[in-house]
C-alpha cells in the first residue's frame, strides 16, 4: 500500500481507532455491477484481541473464508490467519494458515491427481505484515503519514 506523499512509515500501523464489535454485510460485483457474492464480516474484540471473520459465498457454491486474529496493543500485529478458498471460482481449493508469532506457514490443497497434499514453510515475519488487516490498517494509518508500505504473505501450493 502507497498513500500520498514522500517519505514511507516503516513498522506496524499505530492503533489510532481501537477494534470492537462489527457485524457487515457485504457484496462483492463485477465493474458492471452484476453481484458474483454474498458476504458477512464478524468481529469481535476482547481486551487487546481482535477476531475478525470474513466469508464470501459465491453465487456458483464456491466459498473463500478468512479468520484472522491480531493484537491492537500500541500497534496492529497479525497474530494468525487462516483462510479457506474452495469451489468452481477457484483454480484449487486451498487452506492456508500462517501463524504469526512463529513464522510457520501451511497449505493444504488437493493436487490434480485428487490427492490432498500439505505443504509447510517458516519465515522470519516482519512486524507489520497485512494479512487479513488490510481494512482495520486503512483506517489507522495517520491522515499526515506521507506513506505507509506494509508486508504481505501470499502461499499457494
Amino acid at each position: 500500500m502507497l498513500l500520498d506523499g514522500g517519505a514511507l512509515a516503516e513498522g506496524p500501523v499505530a492503533v489510532r481507532h481501537t477494534e470492537g464489535l462489527v457485524h457487515g454485510f457485504l457484496v462483492l460485483r463485477t465493474l458492471e455491477g452484476k453481484i458474483l457474492a454474498d458476504g458477512d464480516l464478524i468481529q469481535v474484540a476482547r481486551g487487546d484481541r481482535v477476531r475478525s471473520q470474513l466469508v464470501f459465498h459465491f453465487k456458483d457454491g464456491s466459498i473463500r473464508s478468512e479468520t484472522a486474529v491480531f493484537s491492537q496493543r500500541r500497534s496492529f500485529r497479525l497474530l494468525s490467519d487462516h483462510v479457506i478458498q474452495k469451489g468452481p471460482a477457484f483454480k484449487q481449493a486451498t487452506e492456508t494458515s500462517i501463524d504469526g508469532s512463529t513464522g510457520q506457514i501451511t497449505t493444504r490443497y488437493t493436487d490434480d491427481d485428487g490427492k490432498e497434499k500439505v505443504a509447510t514453510d517458516r519465515l522470519e515475519l516482519p512486524l507489520d505484515v497485512a494479512n487479513g488487516l488490510i481494512f482495520t490498517l486503512l483506517k489507522n494509518i495517520r491522515p499526515d503519514a506521507r506513506g505507509t508500505t506494509l508486508s504481505m504473505v501470499a502461499a499457494s501450493p
